[in-house]
Protein backbone atom coordinates (compact mmCIF):
# COMPACT_ATOMS: atom_id res chain seq x y z
CA UNK A 1 0.00 0.00 0.00
CA UNK A 2 1.46 3.33 -1.13
CA UNK A 3 1.44 6.26 0.39
CA UNK A 4 2.00 9.61 -1.84
CA UNK A 5 2.59 13.35 -1.04
CA UNK A 6 3.25 15.80 -3.22
CA UNK A 7 4.93 19.54 -3.18
CA UNK A 8 4.59 22.23 -5.77
CA UNK A 9 7.70 24.16 -5.48
CA UNK A 10 7.54 25.41 -9.56
CA UNK A 11 7.93 29.04 -8.14
CA UNK A 12 11.07 28.72 -6.28
CA UNK A 13 12.62 25.27 -7.94
CA UNK A 14 10.49 24.95 -11.38
CA UNK A 15 9.26 21.33 -10.39
CA UNK A 16 6.62 19.51 -8.79
CA UNK A 17 7.97 16.87 -6.15
CA UNK A 18 5.94 13.40 -5.06
CA UNK A 19 7.20 11.34 -2.05
CA UNK A 20 5.91 7.84 -1.91
CA UNK A 21 6.48 5.71 1.44
CA UNK A 22 4.77 2.51 2.16
CA UNK A 23 1.85 1.92 4.89
CA UNK A 24 1.74 -0.99 7.20
CA UNK A 25 -0.09 -2.20 10.37
CA UNK A 26 2.73 0.13 12.34
CA UNK A 27 2.12 2.99 10.54
CA UNK A 28 0.43 5.79 13.32
CA UNK A 29 -3.22 6.38 12.77
CA UNK A 30 -1.86 10.28 12.37
CA UNK A 31 -0.04 9.44 8.99
CA UNK A 32 -3.16 7.58 7.96
CA UNK A 33 -6.06 9.63 5.23
CA UNK A 34 -9.12 10.37 7.69
CA UNK A 35 -11.21 7.19 7.52
CA UNK A 36 -7.97 5.01 6.20
CA UNK A 37 -7.92 1.80 7.88
CA UNK A 38 -5.09 -0.27 6.90
CA UNK A 39 -6.41 -3.69 5.96
CA UNK A 40 -5.00 -6.87 7.54
CA UNK A 41 -2.35 -9.16 5.65
CA UNK A 42 -3.79 -12.17 4.16
CA UNK A 43 -2.68 -15.48 5.21
CA UNK A 44 0.72 -16.15 3.61
CA UNK A 45 1.30 -13.03 2.14
CA UNK A 46 4.03 -10.34 2.75
CA UNK A 47 4.16 -6.33 2.80
CA UNK A 48 7.23 -5.07 1.31
CA UNK A 49 9.03 -1.95 2.12
CA UNK A 50 8.89 0.86 -0.43
CA UNK A 51 10.07 4.13 -0.93
CA UNK A 52 10.30 6.11 -3.72
CA UNK A 53 10.34 10.04 -5.06
CA UNK A 54 9.42 11.61 -8.32
CA UNK A 55 10.24 15.44 -9.78
CA UNK A 56 8.38 16.36 -12.75
CA UNK A 57 9.78 19.60 -14.52
CA UNK A 58 9.98 21.46 -17.86
CA UNK A 59 12.62 19.30 -20.09
CA UNK A 60 15.69 21.44 -20.60
CA UNK A 61 16.08 22.88 -24.00
CA UNK A 62 19.78 20.89 -24.38
CA UNK A 63 17.84 17.34 -23.32
CA UNK A 64 18.67 14.52 -26.50
CA UNK A 65 14.78 13.64 -25.88
CA UNK A 66 12.90 17.19 -26.41
CA UNK A 67 12.55 18.44 -29.77
CA UNK A 68 12.52 22.24 -30.88
CA UNK A 69 9.57 24.19 -29.32
CA UNK A 70 8.25 20.83 -28.09
CA UNK A 71 6.05 21.24 -24.32
CA UNK A 72 7.36 18.23 -23.14
CA UNK A 73 7.79 16.96 -18.80
CA UNK A 74 10.59 15.47 -17.64
CA UNK A 75 9.93 12.87 -15.58
CA UNK A 76 12.77 11.20 -12.69
CA UNK A 77 11.71 8.46 -10.85
CA UNK A 78 13.82 6.99 -8.02
CA UNK A 79 12.38 4.28 -5.71
CA UNK A 80 13.83 1.97 -2.74
CA UNK A 81 11.87 -1.02 -2.22
CA UNK A 82 13.12 -4.59 -0.06
CA UNK A 83 10.67 -7.21 -1.64
CA UNK A 84 11.63 -9.55 1.67
CA UNK A 85 13.24 -12.46 -0.35
CA UNK A 86 16.49 -14.18 0.16
CA UNK A 87 17.20 -13.43 -3.33
CA UNK A 88 15.45 -11.81 -6.05
CA UNK A 89 15.91 -13.27 -9.54
CA UNK A 90 18.28 -10.39 -12.13
CA UNK A 91 15.28 -11.71 -14.57
CA UNK A 92 12.57 -9.88 -12.38
CA UNK A 93 15.28 -6.86 -11.88
CA UNK A 94 15.49 -6.88 -15.65
CA UNK A 95 11.57 -7.05 -16.02
CA UNK A 96 11.05 -4.43 -13.60
CA UNK A 97 13.54 -1.72 -14.80
CA UNK A 98 13.37 -2.25 -18.80
CA UNK A 99 9.98 -3.15 -19.09
CA UNK A 100 6.73 -2.96 -16.03
CA UNK A 101 8.49 0.88 -15.19
CA UNK A 102 8.39 1.99 -19.09
CA UNK A 103 5.08 0.50 -19.18
CA UNK A 104 3.34 1.83 -16.63
CA UNK A 105 4.16 5.24 -17.76
CA UNK A 106 3.32 4.83 -21.19
CA UNK A 107 -0.10 3.78 -19.78
CA UNK A 108 -0.23 6.57 -17.48
CA UNK A 109 0.79 9.26 -20.86
CA UNK A 110 -1.77 7.34 -23.05
CA UNK A 111 -4.97 7.63 -20.88
CA UNK A 112 -4.21 11.11 -19.74
CA UNK A 113 -3.93 11.61 -24.03
CA UNK A 114 -6.99 9.70 -24.54
CA UNK A 115 -8.75 12.00 -21.53
CA UNK A 116 -6.99 15.25 -22.73
CA UNK A 117 -8.70 14.28 -26.34
CA UNK A 118 -12.25 13.31 -25.39
CA UNK A 119 -11.64 10.14 -26.91
CA UNK A 120 -11.68 7.79 -23.66
CA UNK A 121 -13.83 4.89 -23.90
CA UNK A 122 -15.02 5.32 -19.89
CA UNK A 123 -15.89 8.46 -18.51
CA UNK A 124 -14.66 8.36 -14.80
CA UNK A 125 -12.01 10.71 -15.05
CA UNK A 126 -13.66 13.65 -17.29
CA UNK A 127 -16.70 13.10 -14.59
CA UNK A 128 -13.96 14.04 -11.77
CA UNK A 129 -12.88 16.60 -13.62
CA UNK A 130 -16.44 18.33 -13.96
CA UNK A 131 -17.17 17.79 -10.30
CA UNK A 132 -14.22 19.97 -9.03
CA UNK A 133 -13.33 22.22 -11.94
CA UNK A 134 -11.61 25.52 -10.07
CA UNK A 135 -8.76 22.79 -8.81
CA UNK A 136 -8.36 21.18 -12.58
CA UNK A 137 -8.17 24.56 -14.17
CA UNK A 138 -5.76 25.69 -11.39
CA UNK A 139 -3.54 22.44 -11.90
CA UNK A 140 -3.77 23.42 -15.91
CA UNK A 141 -2.50 26.92 -14.57
CA UNK A 142 0.22 25.19 -12.67
CA UNK A 143 1.60 23.17 -15.54
CA UNK A 144 1.88 26.16 -18.10
CA UNK A 145 3.71 27.65 -15.73
CA UNK A 146 6.42 25.07 -14.99
CA UNK A 147 6.53 24.66 -19.04
CA UNK A 148 6.16 28.63 -19.81
CA UNK A 149 9.15 29.53 -17.16
CA UNK A 150 11.93 27.77 -18.42
CA UNK A 151 10.90 28.58 -22.08
CA UNK A 152 11.10 32.66 -21.01
CA UNK A 153 14.10 31.88 -18.59
CA UNK A 154 15.91 30.29 -21.98
CA UNK A 155 14.76 33.06 -24.27
CA UNK A 156 15.92 35.66 -22.28
CA UNK A 157 12.32 37.86 -23.01
CA UNK A 158 12.14 40.28 -19.78
CA UNK A 159 8.60 41.04 -20.80
CA UNK A 160 7.48 37.94 -21.18
CA UNK A 161 9.45 36.89 -17.94
CA UNK A 162 7.45 39.93 -16.27
CA UNK A 163 3.90 38.37 -17.25
CA UNK A 164 5.16 34.76 -15.74
CA UNK A 165 6.04 36.48 -12.36
CA UNK A 166 2.79 38.36 -12.12
CA UNK A 167 0.98 35.07 -12.93
CA UNK A 168 3.37 33.36 -10.11
CA UNK A 169 2.20 36.25 -7.34
CA UNK A 170 -1.25 35.73 -8.40
CA UNK A 171 -0.94 32.04 -7.89
CA UNK A 172 0.64 32.98 -4.57
CA UNK A 173 -2.15 34.90 -3.34
CA UNK A 174 -4.68 32.27 -4.50
CA UNK A 175 -3.67 29.30 -3.65
CA UNK A 176 -5.62 26.47 -4.67
CA UNK A 177 -8.74 24.83 -2.43
CA UNK A 178 -6.67 22.50 0.13
CA UNK A 179 -3.57 23.09 -0.84
CA UNK A 180 -0.62 25.20 1.44
CA UNK A 181 1.99 27.20 0.40
CA UNK A 182 4.02 26.63 3.69
CA UNK A 183 7.72 26.02 3.46
CA UNK A 184 8.36 23.89 5.92
CA UNK A 185 9.38 20.70 4.29
CA UNK A 186 12.19 22.43 2.38
CA UNK A 187 13.63 23.47 5.63
CA UNK A 188 13.72 20.25 6.95
CA UNK A 189 15.57 18.90 4.43
CA UNK A 190 18.03 22.43 3.84
CA UNK A 191 21.95 22.39 3.83
CA UNK A 192 21.94 25.85 4.25
CA UNK A 193 22.98 26.05 0.51
CA UNK A 194 21.29 27.82 -2.24
CA UNK A 195 21.56 24.57 -4.45
CA UNK A 196 18.79 22.79 -6.06
CA UNK A 197 17.03 19.84 -4.54
CA UNK A 198 17.96 16.52 -5.83
CA UNK A 199 16.04 13.23 -5.59
CA UNK A 200 17.85 12.67 -2.62
CA UNK A 201 16.48 15.52 -0.45
CA UNK A 202 12.50 14.83 -1.98
CA UNK A 203 13.39 10.89 -0.27
CA UNK A 204 14.45 13.15 2.85
CA UNK A 205 11.22 14.95 3.35
CA UNK A 206 8.73 13.58 6.19
CA UNK A 207 5.65 13.12 5.25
Amino acid sequence: IIDAHAVDDIDEQGFVAVKMSALDDQTPSTQLPDGFEVPPLEKGTQRIDYAGAILLRACPDDHPARKKDDDVVLIQFKIYFDAKLAMLPKAVINFVTRTAIGTIWSTFLHVSSQVRDGTRPDTYHQEAIDANPEFYQWLQHRADIMLNGLKNETAGDAETQADVAAANLTTKEAIAPGTSNDRSSKEEVDTGHDESWNMTDVLRISA
